[in-house]
């Protein structure tokens, strides 16, 4: 623990985790000045920045002997600037041209593909717009219109023709199977593209989705670039106003589109608000009864979202491989 001078009372650093800095104080204490604090004592023993790791220092207030920690941090003030870094070295590091996205129509596409415009500029950002009929009419129109707001190069390509046949090819029956066809044939199309442009796919999956394993392998999931795969669902709202995205597209409720009225929230059991809370205290290390005390969510409920965590784990990894030799593919050269 860190002890500071006069004013300050019973400040602990009691957690340093995913360059997230837990700081509990009594409400005396002076937050500006003890962020800088903490942040040049860091400076001072690591001898770095830390990689702006004074906007991920994170307060609590202890009163009366309770911690009523703060929520899921907005995303840092860096962020724009330097995830826009991030996407134009990827696609240069590929000796790539530009990339190509999904456009649903939803906010996480939006954000991405705004990301991506200010990064590469609109000669270098393809987005295709694949609907299935009958689904959802208003995320079509949302996403044409976005499109055209932003001068973002786009193609609407109709996949319920090409859906109808490998269904009857492949004599599939289960929903499970059916509906995950869709998002594997949408980055099918993706990556024709890419391919035919030299271009990498930009996914828009966020970290809410990747952790808790709400895609669908080698679907929505699959891609080059994940230029909001560390914001969880809530920061991402918060970029999006930030990033001026429609207050329309914002406001919807989330959904994957796979068929008619499906939400995410519903699917998933839990609002993006409770989900989140919990997967950012399992993410500092907290244990299960903290995460219940510090997010008023049930003990089962907690260990229900970190099941579906550990769970998927096999979804956030190519694959698994037995290893035999001193260095291996997947494990050891990436």
């Amino acid at each position: 623990g860190l002890c500071f001078g006069r004013g300050y009372k019973c400040v602990v650093v009691v957690g340093c985790l995913s360059m997230s800095i837990k700081i509990v104080t009594t409400p005396q204490g002076n937050y500006k000045y003890l962020r800088a604090i903490i942040y040049l004592t860091l400076i001072r023993y690591s001898g770095s920045t830390v990689d702006n790791c004074y906007d991920h220092i994170q307060l609590g207030v202890q009163t009366n002997g309770v911690i009523k920690m703060i929520s899921v941090p907005e995303p840092p003030e860096f962020f724009i600037d330097g995830v826009k870094v991030f996407i134009r070295n990827t696609v240069k590091n590929a000796n790539a041209n530009g990339v190509v996205l999904g456009l649903s129509g939803g906010v996480d596409s939006a954000v991405t593909a705004k990301l991506c415009l200010e990064a590469l500029g609109k000669e270098n950002v393809l987005a295709l717009i694949m609907p299935e009929n009958g689904v959802n009419e208003q995320d079509l129109k949302d996403a044409i219109d976005f499109s055209k707001r932003e001068g973002l190069k786009y193609r609407v390509i109709e996949i319920s023709n090409i859906l109808s046949e490998i269904e009857r090819t492949l004599e599939v029956n289960t929903h499970k199977a059916k509906i995950n066809i869709r998002p594997r044939l949408r980055m099918l199309i993706l990556y024709a593209f890419a391919n035919e442009l030299n271009y990498l796919v930009a996914g828009t999956s966020n970290k809410s989705e990747l952790l808790l394993g709400y895609f669908t392998k080698y679907g929505d999931g699959a891609a080059d670039v994940y230029p909001i795969g560390d914001l969880y669902k809530t920061q991402v709202y918060v970029l999006a106003r930030r990033l001026g995205i429609p207050e329309k597209i914002i406001k919807k409720s989330p959904s994957a589109g796979l068929y008619p009225g499906q939400k995410d929230e519903n699917e998933l059991g839990f609002s993006y608000e409770l989900l989140d809370k919990v997967l950012y205290a399992y993410e500092l290390g907290y244990s299960i009864d903290r995460i219940s005390k510090e997010t008023g969510v049930s003990l089962d409920d907690v260990r229900k979202i970190i099941s579906m965590v550990e769970n998927s784990r096999h979804k956030r990894r190519a694959g698994y491989i037995f290893k035999v030799s001193a260095r291996t593919p997947l494990v050891d050269f990436d």
